[in-house]
């Protein structure tokens, strides 16, 4: 018996020898046998009807679909200058291949290449990959002119086809919600990637309903795992919010707050299952908060740690997590290291080190483009006007926000003393005034303006125009100081002269992108059409819901072409907080908002107005 070639998945040929044994042959003994070699003992390729070629062929790695897999599997073709691709089995260890029964030489650089590169990754061919080696992938190999994709999956890719492969499964005791489909399908998207243990950002325009997804993974994960710890992070203007939504959308859930000057210094007393605090109380307990390793950890309004090099972003990066999630309608604002900072949070070093970033993307379109696919997968961004018929073309944000402890006994400082004074209905005008004005003017908290801030972040960032109704001077002229610089910004206090009002409607809507118009919805609350702003934020509540209407409807009216989201903050277990219970009561009662209800104020009404204190509420704080 001699020697003969076998041809293998039709691309590549080993000798059977003698006794039986198979052997890959290198091309360069085969090419000298085919070339007049006569000591080679090798058969002839005519033997199995196959020609040589001297054209060498080159590998090429593609990342193409997966069946079983939304981030694409590695495949091996070999190809020549004119030819197409032949792919190769991942088992296909030759340095030729056999083409349309032609031999040709595979170049020996790109071999050692790429099966280098695919060593040192540690991932196998045809096998679909995870996100994580998704991101290596790209990261190391992005750039080899061997190396090419076919896809290019996006976070909406992926959370589209995990939704309509999901197996139903027995509901969640804990969550209590119900969610528009395109929730759903987030919501599905973040606990598949939570289960994989990637870090992503949800990056949600405002109004979406980002909080009560990120609710629903929680208790999606506390049902499988009992024993998990949650921590929420959030602005301080943020966190009753929080704990309101986790009440409204959860049961049975072990929850507390993390803050306050008598929070406490000993991880060991902070045993709930989901914790709420602040990123400045992160940056201040890292000895307490570093020493529970959280299977999650939820950052809100995460353009907070935009800035690599803060002692509030170092502070939260340190914190032991198994996932992080970061929560953000305004992922990236003004510089590509935003981009890096975010995703060093959710995928550590993932993008490498701030330095080699640096080095290789710039602050420019092309490194932009470069940079989206690493980002894509890690990223589910949706606006307002990407939702189909889930959504009403108002779109309220009630935002009850906690005053601080020391703000807290201020306020009740000034009840008390108001009460005592026999004037019930001042009493409520004076806690009035002094909830709208800044601090550094008498006011009792700046956590409002904060929130603010939150909502033009993402506006402005949109280059959408904002709305803001404010009925008090002091708050009228803080919140123009605040952006006066910023973006155009214009007012309409009832100062102005009535017929210069439509002309600074005019310019404020002639605005090729972001601007501000702060108005008194006494004066600008009805008549005028601001359709131009598809925002409206309410600084100042109101006792008539006719007044808060008619203000919305400034930009919520025919001739608007976004749907427009309506931000209603107030101050949680003050006058505001009751003020807006009387209002959606009112509503309720009456269903004739604009005509049928003058939300007039009675006495006793005024009476529980007063009986209002945040400083009697009773919840778990450590």
């Amino acid at each position: 018996m001699t020697s003969e070639w076998i041809l293998f998945d039709n691309t590549e040929l080993v000798l059977k020898k003698e006794d039986g044994e198979l052997e890959r042959v290198p091309a360069d003994e085969i090419w000298k046998k085919e070339h007049g070699d006569e000591a080679s003992v090798l058969p002839s390729l005519s033997s199995v009807g196959i020609s040589c070629s001297r054209k060498v062929y080159s590998l090429e790695l593609r990342l193409v679909e997966a069946a079983d897999g939304p981030f694409g599997q590695l495949v091996l073709f070999a190809h020549g200058a004119t030819s197409g691709p032949v792919q190769l089995s991942p088992a296909h260890t030759s340095d030729h291949v056999i083409d349309n029964n032609v031999w040709h030489a595979i170049d020996q650089y790109s071999v050692e290449q790429i099966t280098g590169c695919i060593h040192d990754a540690g991932i196998e061919l045809n096998i679909a990959l995870s996100l994580q080696q998704y991101i290596e992938v790209m990261r190391k190999f992005s750039g080899f002119e061997w190396f090419s994709c076919d896809i290019h999956p996006t976070a909406k890719d992926v959370s589209i086809a995990v939704s309509s492969n999901q197996v139903s499964s027995t509901p969640s005791s804990h969550f209590t919600g119900r969610l528009y489909e395109y929730q759903r399908i987030g919501s599905n998207w973040l606990d598949f990637m939570v289960k994989q243990g990637a870090g992503v950002i949800l990056g949600d325009s405002m109004g979406l309903g980002k909080t009560i997804q990120v609710i629903k993974v929680i208790c999606d994960l506390l049902e499988e795992k009992p024993d998990a710890r949650v921590l929420v992070v959030c602005p301080s203007a943020l966190m009753e919010n929080w704990s309101r939504e986790f009440d409204k959308f959860s049961a049975g859930i072990s929850k507390e707050k993390h803050c306050g000057a008598n929070r406490t210094g000993d991880h060991r007393r902070i045993t709930s299952s989901v914790v709420f605090t602040t990123y400045d109380i992160v940056r201040l307990d890292q000895a307490v908060l570093t020493q529970i390793e959280w299977d999650l950890l939820v950052l809100d309004e995460a353009q907070a740690i935009k800035n690599p090099t803060t002692g509030r972003t170092t502070a939260v990066k340190r914190l032991l997590r198994r996932v992080g999630i970061a929560v953000t309608g305004t992922p990236f604002e003004n510089h590509l290291t935003d981009v890096w900072s975010l995703i060093d949070f959710c995928e550590p070093g993932a993008l490498g080190s701030l330095s080699s970033f640096s080095a290789r993307y710039r602050d420019d379109i092309e490194s932009a483009k470069d940079l989206g696919a690493f980002v894509a997968p890690l990223m589910l961004r949706r606006k307002l006007e990407d939702i189909p018929n889930d959504l009403p073309d108002l779109i309220p944000i009630f935002m009850p926000i906690d005053l601080e402890e020391s703000e807290a006994r201020e306020y009740e400082e000034k009840r008390q003393e108001y009460k005592s004074k026999g004037l019930a209905l001042a009493a409520i005008q004076n806690l009035i005034v002094a909830l709208s004005k800044p601090k550094n003017v008498g006011g009792i908290s700046d956590l409002k303006y904060e929130y603010l801030e939150t909502v033009t972040d993402e506006v402005f960032g949109y280059r959408e125009k904002l709305l803001v109704f404010a009925d008090k001077m002091p708050a009228i002229g803080e919140i123009s100081r605040r952006y006066e610089r910023m973006v155009p910004t214009f007012t309409l206090t009832g100062a102005d002269p009535s017929d210069s009002r439509i002309e600074v409607v005019d310019k404020f809507s002639s605005v090729d992108g972001p601007a501000l118009l702060i108005a008194n919805p006494r004066v600008a609350g009805a008549g005028l059409n601001i359709v131009a702003a598809n925002h409206v934020f309410h600084f100042s509540p109101q006792w008539n819901p006719a007044i808060i209407d008619q203000s919305d409807a400034r930009a919520h009216r025919n001739g608007q072409t976004k749907p427009v989201t309506a931000y209603y903050p107030y101050y949680a277990s003050t006058v505001e907080e009751y003020m807006w219970e009387k209002v959606r009561d009112k509503r309720y009662l009456s269903k004739e908002v604009v005509t049928g209800n003058k939300g007039q104020i009675n006495p006793n009404e005024i009476a529980e107005a007063l009986s209002f204190s945040p400083c009697s509420r009773k919840e778990k704080y450590v």
